[in-house]
């Protein structure tokens, strides 16, 4: 069975696990507070070709040990076999995982590891180490261990749903989308590895303008984005402009379950005493992400 990670859109795809009555709050805080305590992980037990999955901001991270003959190809890969070798697309991966209140800290923790992202060509902090996140960055799938045979080309992750195929950089190969994979936020002292925040930054501020996120959108388009992000104002606005509340379409999402995934109960209540109706997904989806506080509305 495939298993999905990170919340794309409206797609369900990782739990919450928070305190829902304060949601999005406390799933935000929590993160911060994971994420500045950090996650020490000793390099000793992994071996030369292999990898440990290990949870960082309620991600699974791949944190893989290269041998030296692949240290030895990331130095001699030819650039033009590389969908993005520079990494000019960064920014606009790191948005694309911001897909809800839920993900702020995650995205704005992708940002700080923007230095470790540019040591060429390894993307990482010791040659000897790669850490990204387990997840693909097109379909959020988990990333599988490529063959024998894959690896002979170079590969050494596959996205199961796509088939996208990255290096031992996390670099995609092309024709496998535009998104290198993400690399968390990390320090290696002696042999101990630790995912942490670097530095002090602010964790809890939207990395992105609301231009950047919303871009130009019809009204409905509008609704749903503002629903993911927990912004009653431009809500208000959306459902002012003539916004479908009760849109739904499959691989579009709604912007009732895109309100259950990224808003405060506050939002959802406006939402349905303006007319906002569950849809199919939105018991399910309540679920997945732990919310008590939605599922005792939909069932009272």
């Amino acid at each position: 069975m495939i298993r999905k990670i990170i919340l794309f859109a409206s797609t369900v795809l990782f739990p919450l696990t928070a305190q829902a009555q304060q949601f999005p709050e406390n799933v935000i805080n929590q993160d911060i507070s994971n994420a500045r305590r950090g996650k020490p992980i000793q390099l000793e037990r992994i071996a030369p070709g292999q990898s440990i999955t290990v949870e960082f901001s309620r991600l699974p991270i791949y944190i893989y040990r290269r041998t030296p003959a692949e240290i030895l190809a990331l130095n001699t890969t030819q650039r033009d076999s590389l969908a993005d070798p520079e990494d000019e697309n960064f920014r606009a991966s790191v948005k694309r995982q911001f897909s809800s209140t839920a993900t702020l800290v995650w995205a704005n923790l992708l940002l700080q590891a923007e230095t470790i992202v540019n040591r060429k060509p390894t993307r990482s902090v010791d040659e000897s180490i790669l850490v990204v996140s387990a997840a693909a960055p097109t379909s959020g799938c988990m990333l599988a261990i490529t063959n024998t045979q894959e690896r002979r080309k170079g590969a050494l992750f596959r996205d199961p749903c796509t088939g996208h195929m990255f290096d031992s950089a996390g670099r995609a190969f092309k024709g496998s989308g535009t998104f290198n994979l993400a690399v968390p936020p990390y320090s290696v002292a002696g042999s101990t590895l630790t995912l942490k925040a670097l530095g002090n930054g602010a964790l809890d501020k939207p990395p992105f303008s609301k231009q950047e996120m919303y871009q130009t959108q019809n009204a409905t388009k509008l609704l749903i984005s503002a629903a993911l992000y927990n912004d009653m104002e431009s809500i208000k606005a959306a459902i002012k402009q003539g916004a479908d509340i009760n849109y739904f379409r499959i691989g579009e999402g709604s912007p009732m379950d895109a309100a259950i995934a990224g808003s405060s109960i506050q939002v959802i209540k406006f939402m349905l005493q303006n007319g906002a109706r569950p849809t199919p997904n939105s018991e399910s989806l309540a679920r997945a992400l732990e919310r008590q506080d939605v599922l005792k509305l939909l069932n009272p």
